[in-house]
């Protein structure tokens, strides 16, 4: 391997970080970082970045956790009446 095949570079500067210029699509297997061996790491890295750029997932867990807890509240306040 060479300079140009690591890290960032690998497999093309183009599809680096496991992103590809098709949306929704991603790299992932001995071609990109870390590279070939049998440890699972360029499919967690690729799930890692998949988790990242699915922000809505995050936001709606984050508004169910608002609507959970002012429904929790509703009831606590009207057991005090």
């Amino acid at each position: 391997m060479t300079l140009e095949q690591m890290l960032c570079f690998r497999p093309l500067p183009e599809l680096a970080n496991y992103k590809t210029p098709i949306d929704n699509l991603y790299l992932t297997g001995a071609g990109t970082h870390p590279g070939g061996s049998i440890s699972g790491l360029p499919g967690r890295n690729c799930a890692r970045v998949f988790l990242h750029n699915e922000q809505p997932i995050a936001q709606k867990i984050k508004e169910a956790g608002g609507s959970i807890k002012s429904a929790f509240a509703s009831v606590l306040r009207s057991e005090s009446d």
